[in-house]
């Protein structure tokens, strides 16, 4: 077998990949190895450090708890001792009340007991008034003075606070600072009060925080003497220990005797100069919390050249400084020692690992060479090749497959080319399909952006006209919309004649079924509407929206586009592919949705704009549509040199009519009033709804003699038909209208002034008694027109 190069260049690179590894072994990993021992000792001791950290702050927890648990038993005793004085002060009152003594000498007694009354540490009660004054107090000084007298702002404001405090809550506790009655120096207290609302007094009692301080201390000193029976039996490496010390550099725990509770300022960091306890201090607050600095041994004291490690961690509740050192050369013999073990078994292992990879080297390329070589012959066009390998693992399962895949191959070969030509006459008319369906889409388009600017439905009907000739460039149809009456009547058509017949959606399968209808005479039930007479294959797709039917879209299938342009009988110009009555039930149906949405738009923009401008009540047209009307009449008017009338109307007593039979009954009577007014106007005049019960006319080329007939008429047209009934109650009452008539340009040449002129004609009518017709006055006043009304 020639010399193979896949096993040379394998081999190389295992070779130089071993050595590469021993370099790397060597130079990176062997001092990582060192410094991951150095690591993990100092992990250590920052774990014994945090240890003795969390141990430390447990039994400072417990000493706070201690101290808690001793200050609210302080606090008790002292609710209790105020409980005792108010029994006795409960007492004097009794004694008031059986008349045994004044309310003045229960005072004198209770001030008396305030002040001689001692116990504990020195601790004694006190008495104010809610009025700022010391009642009682065992210190003579203070006896029935002013709190704003003394001498101290503090005790001020202290005593202020309590007096505040009792007032709003009754009782509680305050802390703050006070002398001893038998020293000058202030100290902490804490004070309890209580309210004794019937004489106005606050009575008080406290303790000192030092007497409860002196048990604290007692516990600390305990908590430290165990603190350090651990602290000095714990070991870092072979002479690494720990200590403790606070921020003034007092060494607090440390296993040389003498050192404790000394000042260790006075011991320099020979690094820095520096003390070396601040120089611990200072690396509590770095990231790292260590120090490293050189340190004399005790076998060789003065001389400071042996590098050492301080790892440091401060606990402010002692404020205290836990430390521990150890020297490095300790660390690094420990590292080296295990370095130089890992260095020969690694050189054992590479050494096996070489052996090893020649050997499996050797049986992995040799089959791989001879598959290589079947290859090569198999590329110069010789599908006779079979592999000859005969293995169990991978590489002979991998021979098999080869053998498979060249036999094949070969089959595939020839019925590739055979699947090649079929496939592109196959593809060449998708291609044709989908340049089609592209083209249809770009017109589906168009149509949408066309009819979606449409802003009426006979605009639309132009516009779908040219569209529909090009998206159905062959067949014919026709466009028809429901009618109220739910007919469907023909808008449009394209290359149909024209027909004006109409037929209920009834008569149509598709508008019954509410989907597509295709009538081919063969399959599907014949239609009985009048389009479905044709010869042609027909398509009757409903205009659908969400909720609701607009109309038909009707197209008419072209024998050109079923393949049978030159049928001779109705029925073969019947038969039709299936792809293209898909093709254009989709086309078709597309259309119609986009026509049926475009239709909806602009019935939704007509509805809203006839709406705005209509008042739903009454069915006549609203303010609105007057504020918009009455300048373009007048500009009409002053073109022609024509005369407008104006004719407000008011139902008169009409909150009598709401008051009495409710207000469903009013909004009927103006419901028939708004009726009354359209029958009992002209054509060209205008009736609006001007708000609540009043009613405006406006009346072009009216002068005022026929605007006073005019409205005359009307009222008396109220007066005959009009009547308020509740028909729950059988109650009934007549109703009548007052009118005001104004004319343009007599009374007003703007419609401010003219709707003022008609409106102040209104109100005088109404003072005339109502029941009337005021027209405006040219000068002053105001004329009543108005027939004798009808007896009620």
């Amino acid at each position: 077998m020639p010399k193979s190069k896949l096993f040379s260049r394998t081999f190389s690179t295992v070779v130089i990949t071993v050595c590469l590894s021993g370099l790397i072994v060597y130079g990176f990993t062997i001092p990582w190895m060192e410094q991951r021992f150095i690591h993990n000792a100092e992990q250590h001791a920052r774990g014994t450090l945090d240890t003795t950290y969390e141990l430390i702050q447990n039994r400072y927890q417990e000493l706070k708890y201690y101290e808690d648990t001793l200050i609210d038993a302080k606090k008790r005793e002292l609710v209790r001792s105020i409980e005792q004085v108010n029994a006795y002060i409960n007492q004097l009152k009794r004694r008031v009340s059986a008349r045994l003594v004044s309310e003045q000498q229960a005072h004198e007694l209770l001030k008396d007991f305030v002040r001689t009354t001692t116990y504990g540490n020195h601790d004694y009660f006190w008495l104010l008034n809610l009025d700022g004054e010391i009642i009682a107090h065992p210190d003579a000084r203070f006896n029935e003075m002013q709190i704003r007298q003394l001498n101290s702002k503090d005790a001020q404001e202290t005593l202020s606070n309590i007096t505040a405090r009792a007032k709003a809550e009754g009782h509680g506790f305050y802390h703050y600072s006070w002398q001893r009655l038998d020293k000058s120096e202030r100290a902490e207290k804490i004070s309890y009060y209580r309210l004794i609302p019937d004489w106005n007094l606050v009575l008080g009692t406290g303790v000192y925080m030092d007497d409860i301080q002196s048990d604290i201390e007692t516990r600390k000193i305990t908590l430290v003497n165990n603190l350090r029976n651990f602290i000095l039996q714990t070991r870092i490496g072979q002479t690494g220990y720990m200590y403790v010390f606070n921020s003034q550099q007092e060494m607090v725990i440390h296993p040389n005797n003498q050192l404790e509770g000394r000042n260790v300022a006075q011991m320099l960091n020979p690094m820095t100069g520096n003390p070396l306890a601040q120089d611990i201090i200072d690396a509590s607050i770095t990231l790292e919390k260590k120090l490293i600095y050189k340190w004399d041994k005790l076998d060789d004291k003065g001389n400071f050249g042996y590098e050492k490690i301080a790892w440091v961690d401060y606990f402010p509740g002692f404020d205290w400084y836990l430390s521990t050192s150890v020297y490095v050369d300790e660390l690094k013999a420990e590292a080296s020692e295990l370095t130089e073990r890992i260095i020969l078994v690694t050189l054992f292992l590479l050494t096996t690992a070489l052996v090893a990879a020649y050997m499996y080297l050797k049986r992995l390329t040799n089959p791989v060479i001879q598959l290589a070589e079947d290859a090569r012959r198999i590329t110069q066009g010789d599908l006779t090749v079979s592999s000859q390998i005969q293995r169990s693992d991978e590489i002979g399962i991998l021979a098999n497959a080869f053998n498979i895949m060249v036999n094949k191959l070969r089959g595939q070969i020839e019925a590739l080319e055979t699947r090649v030509e079929a496939r592109t006459q196959e593809l060449s008319g998708m291609v044709h399909n989908l340049e089609k369906r592209n083209h249809d889409i770009e017109l589906l388009n168009e149509l949408s952006q066309l009819v979606q600017s449409c802003e009426s439905l006979d605009d639309l009907y132009q516009t779908v006209q040219k569209q529909l000739l090009r998206l159905f460039n062959h067949d014919s149809g026709l466009l028809l919309m429901l009618d109220s009456q739910g007919h469907l009547i023909p808008r449009l058509h394209w290359r149909i004649e024209s027909t004006d017949s109409a037929f209920s959606r009834s008569e149509c399968w598709a508008m019954r079924r509410s989907e597509t209808h295709t009538e081919d005479g063969i399959n599907a039930p014949a239609c009985s509407c009048a389009l479905a007479q044709s010869e042609n294959i027909t398509l009757c797709i409903p205009l659908k929206t969400r909720d609701q039917i607009l109309g038909l879209l009707h197209i008419r299938v072209s024998a050109e586009q079923c393949g049978v342009a030159n049928a001779t009988s109705s029925m073969e110009v019947r038969r039709c592919s299936d792809q293209t009555l898909k093709d254009r039930k989709r086309l078709g149906e597309a259309v119609a949705k986009i026509l049926a949405l475009a239709i909806a738009n602009i019935q939704l923009r007509e509805n809203l704009k006839r709406e705005s401008v209509m008042d739903a009540l009454t069915g006549l047209q609203n303010r609105r549509y007057f504020n918009e009307l009455i300048p373009r009449e007048l500009a009409r008017a002053d073109r022609k040199q024509s005369q407008i009338s104006l004719l407000m109307l008011d139902v008169d007593h009409f909150k009598n009519v709401n008051d009495q039979f409710g207000h469903s009954v009013g909004d009927e009577l103006l419901t028939q009033l708004g009726q009354l007014l359209r029958n009992h106007i002209r054509k060209e005049d205008v009736a609006c709804r001007y708000g609540g019960e009043e009613f405006v006319i406006i009346m072009p080329d009216s002068d005022l003699k026929d605007a006073s007939v005019r409205a005359n008429e009307i009222r008396l047209a109220v007066a005959d038909n009009l009547i308020a009934r509740d028909l729950s109650s059988g109650r009934s009452r007549a109703v009548t209208i007052s009118i005001g008539v104004s004319v343009y340009p007599i009374h007003g040449t703007t419609p401010d002034r003219l709707l003022n002129a008609a409106d102040t004609a209104l109100y005088q009518a109404k003072h005339e008694g109502r029941n009337k017709v005021c027209c405006a006055p040219a000068p002053d006043n105001i004329r009543p027109i108005q027939s004798p009304a009808k007896p009620k």
